[in-house]
C-alpha cells in the first residue's frame, strides 16, 4: 500500500460480501450538494480528487462476542473507520483495536428499538510490513458481520469534516444532512435495515451484505455544501439506521 491510505470497516448483524475491486476511483460530485434526498434519478457529476478504494475484508458470525478482519499490510497514514450494528440496542461495543496499535475513538452511536449502529475511526495509523488485523470486542455473543474497505488519499490529521445519522421505522432511509466546510470530501454512508436495502443512486456501493440488509456506499464531492446519504428498503415499515461521514480528501 502507498502512504496515506485509509480504511473503512463496517460491522453489522448480517452476512456480507466484497463487491469492489482494488485501486478503484470513487464516484463524486463537482458541485455542492442539493439536499434532494436519497432517491435522486441520477448520480452527481463525477469528481476525482484522489480518494481510492484499495482493499476490502469481510467476516460474518452467527453468534460471537469477538470478531477479526484481516487487511493487507497498512501504510503509515491510513484511516480505519469501524461501524457496528446488531439487534441489541442496550449493549454497546466493548472495544475496537487492531494489531498495529491504532487508537480508535467513537464517531457515532445510533440506538433504536431494533438495534444500534456504532461508528469508530482511527486516524493516521502506523505502517507495518505485516497484515493488519482489526479486532472488535462485543459485550455478548450476537449474530454480526464485519466489512473493511481501505481507501487512499484521505487526510491524516483531523480527517472528519462532518457527520450525522438517523434511525427510523418507516419511509425512505436517510442519514439527515451535513454541511461540509472542506473540499474535496469523501462521503461515506452506512445503511442498515431489517429489510433488503438498495443504495442511494447518487452513491457508489462499496460493499453490501449477502442478504442486502446492510450496505456501505461512497461518493467524492468537489465543493462544500449540504449533503446526505440514503437508501431504500424492500420493507419500508421496518426499523433502519443510517450514518453519513464526510472524510477530508488530501493532507
Amino acid at each position: 500500500m502507498r502512504p496515506g491510505h485509509a480504511a473503512i470497516v463496517l460491522l453489522c448483524a448480517a452476512g456480507c460480501r466484497e463487491i469492489l475491486g482494488l485501486d478503484t476511483p470513487v464516484l463524486g460530485a463537482s458541485d455542492g450538494g442539493s439536499g434532494d434526498g436519497p432517491h435522486a434519478d441520477s448520480r452527481w457529476p463525477v469528481f476525482d480528487g484522489g480518494a481510492r478504494v484499495v482493499g476490502t475484508a469481510a467476516t460474518t458470525s452467527a453468534g460471537s462476542s469477538f470478531l477479526t478482519l484481516t487487511l493487507g499490510a497498512p501504510s503509515a497514514g491510513d484511516l480505519i473507520a469501524v461501524a457496528v450494528s446488531w439487534a441489541q440496542s442496550s449493549l454497546p461495543v466493548t472495544s475496537v483495536t487492531d494489531s498495529g496499535g491504532s487508537t480508535y475513538v467513537e464517531l457515532a452511536d445510533h440506538a433504536g428499538a431494533a438495534g444500534q449502529l456504532e461508528v469508530f475511526y482511527a486516524a493516521n495509523i502506523p505502517g507495518n510490513p505485516l497484515a493488519n488485523t482489526v479486532m472488535i470486542q462485543l459485550p455478548s455473543p450476537v449474530a454480526v458481520l464485519a466489512v473493511a474497505v481501505e481507501f487512499s488519499g484521505l487526510a491524516t490529521t483531523d480527517p472528519v469534516d462532518a457527520q450525522t445519522g438517523e434511525i427510523g421505522g418507516s419511509g425512505a432511509i436517510d442519514s439527515g444532512t451535513i454541511s461540509t466546510t472542506h473540499a474535496p470530501d469523501l462521503l461515506v454512508g452506512f445503511m442498515s435495515a431489517e429489510g433488503s436495502v438498495s443504495p442511494d443512486p447518487r452513491y457508489a456501493t462499496v460493499v453490501e451484505t449477502a442478504n442486502h440488509l446492510l450496505l456501505m456506499e461512497n461518493v467524492e464531492v468537489g465543493a462544500t455544501g449540504v449533503y446526505d446519504a440514503g437508501a431504500t428498503s424492500a420493507n419500508g415499515g421496518l426499523s433502519w439506521a443510517a450514518e453519513v461521514a464526510a472524510f477530508k480528501v488530501g493532507n
